[in-house]
C-alpha cells in the first residue's frame, strides 16, 4: 500500500488453509501434490532436468508481482548485501540506480529506466524503511539495516537477491566464441549452466533459464566483451562476492 495503488490480493477469506491448498492443486496439479498426512510439497522426480524444470515454474509464477516491490526492494537489498559497514547516501543511491538499470528488462517498472533517473522515488523508498524502523539512519549521511528486523528485510530482499546472484553467476561464464547472435550466444551460456546445475541450489537453477539468461545478455545490448561486461559483473562483485566464491568452489 505504501509503493502502489493498483493491485489487490484476493484470499480466500473461510477456512483459508485447506482453500488455498485446494486451490493450488487443481491449477498447477503438474507442480504440487498432497502427501499421506495432508501436506503439500512438489513433484520433485529426482531427475536434476525434470526438477529443475519444476523450480522454474515456481519462479515464473512469483515473477508476475515482485515488480511491485523491486525498486523500495533494492534499497533494503543493498544495505543488507553491506550489513558489516554503514552504507553512504551517495553508495547508496549508486547501487540503487545500478540495480534498476540491471533488472530494465527483468522487471516490470511504472516507468522505463533512463540515465536521469528520478531520486524523488529513491527519496521515498528510503524515508519508508527509516520510518519503518528497517534501515536505521546514522547522521543523515550513512544507514545500515536494522537487526531486529533482519527475518523480515530477508522476506522482502530475497527474490531480488536471487537474481543478482544469477545474473552474477551468468556474467562469470566465458564466453567460448565471438557469437553476436543474441539467440546463440543463449544456447551457448545455457548448455554451460546445465552442465554445472545443481536443482539444490535455487540460484544455479535460476541462471539455467534460457529467459534469465536473455535478459542478463540484454542488459549488456549482446556484448559480453564490451567495458558494460566488466563493470557490471564487478558492481555485483562488489555486493555478493561472499556467495559467489561459495558457488564457484560448489559448482
Amino acid at each position: 500500500e505504501h509503493f502502489s495503488s493498483h493491485y489487490q490480493i484476493s484470499w480466500p477469506v473461510e477456512n483459508e488453509r485447506n482453500c488455498l491448498k485446494q486451490r493450488l492443486l487443481t491449477i498447477y496439479s503438474d507442480v504440487f501434490e498432497c502427501t499421506e498426512n495432508n501436506h503439500l510439497t512438489l513433484k520433485m522426480t529426482g531427475d536434476r532436468f525434470v526438477d529443475a524444470a519444476l523450480l522454474m515454474k515456481l519462479f515464473i509464477y512469483r515473477n508476475t508481482c515482485l515488480h511491485l516491490f523491486a525498486k523500495p526492494a533494492y534499497i533494503l537489498l543493498i544495505c543488507q548485501a553491506n550489513s558489516q559497514v554503514p552504507i553512504s547516501y551517495e553508495q547508496l543511491r549508486m547501487y540503487y540506480h545500478f540495480l534498476i538499470q540491471l533488472f530494465a528488462y527483468e522487471f516490470v517498472y511504472d516507468r522505463f529506466p533512463t540515465d536521469d533517473l528520478n531520486d524523488k522515488d529513491f527519496d521515498q523508498y528510503l524515508s519508508h524503511w527509516i520510518k519503518a524502523n528497517y534501515i536505521i539512519s546514522l547522521n543523515n549521511s550513512t544507514y545500515k539495516v536494522n537487526s531486529q528486523f533482519r527475518q523480515q528485510i530477508s522476506l522482502i530482499t530475497s527474490p531480488f537477491e536471487q537474481y543478482a546472484r544469477a545474473y552474477l553467476l551468468i556474467y562469470e561464464q566465458e564466453n567460448p566464441s565471438s557469437e553476436t547472435n543474441l539467440s546463440l550466444l543463449i544456447k551457448i551460456y545455457q548448455k554451460a549452466l546445465l552442465t554445472k546445475l545443481d536443482t539444490t541450489n535455487l540460484i544455479s537453477v535460476l541462471a539455467s533459464s534460457s529467459n534469465v539468461i536473455s535478459n542478463a545478455l540484454r542488459t549488456l545490448n549482446f556484448n559480453t566483451k564490451s567495458k558494460a561486461y566488466v563493470d557490471l559483473r564487478q558492481l555485483l562483485t562488489n555486493l555478493f562476492q561472499p556467495m559467489s566464491t561459495q558457488l564457484r568452489a560448489k559448482l
